[in-house]
């Protein structure tokens, strides 16, 4: 049977929510199926948290403890991969602020090997999905959230993991669009379910608003670009100069991978056809 490597990243979570996801993460029904759960702590809390947890769950799940500064959602998850066992055959990007349900990872190991593990697959998010269309069908969707996304060992080699240069937000759009341009589909596991808890982002819309300005660019999407780029020069009251600066440090893609995939920036924000019209 196939075994999966968890990665979690951890900035000032709460006891409560770290207990959440690792009680579901504990599930009997998981435990022939989770290799390693790796933990890094990008808050400055040396794994306090999940730490306290595993002494009052002794031997519930294999954990193996890391910390270091925070470098960003993308570039933490690269890390923990970096250190993942290549005996297990894929890894599982896990927000901690979220609850799988019981047949959650079972069901997503399913759809991987119903594709060959060529692929990356999504648990379909409750109460509320990421609004964006995927095949009722055959599961497929323009990209696939990292909230708990499944990424075969070889697709994550072929792609080389997450760009780091995106701090956070978008690092999974331009994942799956560079998946795309490779040939590999991206799915929603419709019966693979994952409970996310959405918090209010408002207090982070400089940094949602940098990242996208970002996937513009990268993905050559000049108006769109020039939009993120006037909407980021007044959340910052910074001059547009300054905001266009931050973009020499991002290549655009090949036009090869641009026409194979074909962006999606007509709906803001979304960056797919939504699921509802």
């Amino acid at each position: 049977m196939a075994t999966l490597s968890i990665g979690i990243l951890l900035y000032q979570n709460s006891l409560d929510e770290v207990t959440r996801c690792l009680d579901a993460l504990a599930h009997p029904e998981n435990q022939a199926l989770i290799g390693e759960v790796l933990i890094r702590d990008q808050g400055g809390d040396d794994c306090a948290t999940t730490r306290h947890w595993a002494q009052l769950n002794p031997h519930k799940l294999p954990l193996i403890f890391s910390s270091g500064e925070n470098v960003g959602f993308g570039a933490g998850h690269n890390i923990l991969f970096a250190q993942h066992s290549q005996a297990t055959s894929a890894y599982i990007c896990l927000n901690p602020d979220g609850i799988l349900h019981p047949q959650c990872l079972s069901r997503l190991v399913a759809h991987a090997v119903k594709h060959d593990w060529q692929g990356l697959f999504e648990a379909a998010q409750e109460p509320v999905m990421p609004p964006k269309f995927y095949n009722p069908q055959s599961g497929k969707t323009e990209w696939c959230s990292a909230a708990c996304l499944l990424i075969p060992n070889t697709v994550h080699d072929t792609l080389g993991g997450f760009d780091e240069r995106f701090f956070m937000y978008c690092e999974d759009v331009d994942l799956s669009w560079r998946a795309r341009a490779l040939g590999i589909d991206c799915y929603v596991c419709q019966d693979a379910l994952y409970y996310h808890f959405i918090e209010n982002r408002a207090s982070r819309s400089a940094l949602i608003w940098q990242s996208r300005l970002h996937l513009a660019h990268k993905w050559g999407a000049q108006h769109y670009q020039d939009y993120a780029a006037v909407t980021l020069e007044g959340l910052l009251q910074r001059p547009m100069d300054m905001i266009v600066a931050s973009l020499t440090n991002f290549p655009i893609c090949t036009q090869a991978q641009i026409t194979t995939v074909q962006p999606n920036f007509l709906v803001d924000g979304l960056f797919a056809k939504p699921l509802w019209k």
